[in-house]
């Protein structure tokens, strides 16, 4: 009977292990063009910009991750909301040097896992 709670907990553990931190931000549309010629965006924007380690020169088009608010990156009294995720993302797109994020969501998505007034927020993520 012991067994099962440890397995319990280990599996949590593997969980939270795999799973690295990042920062988001968010920007406007026009979402197309984009970088991965994707044109068939889902309507409820699950869908985001990566940074070079995550868009590897266009390798990365249509990868899958999860994405969670963490906490609010900057001062100030803006943070997560009480949706912060985990949300399921694909990339499409690519997020030049000085984006200031690993993943840059469309300002929909943001404001579901964040306020924008907060701007840039650190995320757990996951590749799926």
């Amino acid at each position: 009977a012991a067994v099962l709670p440890v397995v319990l907990v280990l599996g949590m553990i593997l969980h939270v292990a795999m799973a690295a931190q990042g920062t988001a931000t968010y920007y406007d549309s026009p979402y197309t063009p984009n970088a991965c010629a994707d044109n068939n965006l889902p309507a409820d924007h699950m869908f985001a910009a990566g940074s070079a380690a995550i868009y590897m020169g266009g390798r990365g088009c249509g990868d899958m991750y999860t994405v969670k608010c963490v906490r609010q990156n900057n001062q100030g009294p803006y943070g997560c909301t009480s949706n912060p995720g985990p949300y399921t993302i694909k990339i499409v797109d690519y997020c030049p040097e000085g984006c200031n994020g690993t993943f840059d969501l469309p300002h929909e998505l943001f404001q579901k896992m964040a306020d924008p007034n907060a701007g840039n927020i650190i995320v757990e993520y996951q590749k799926i």
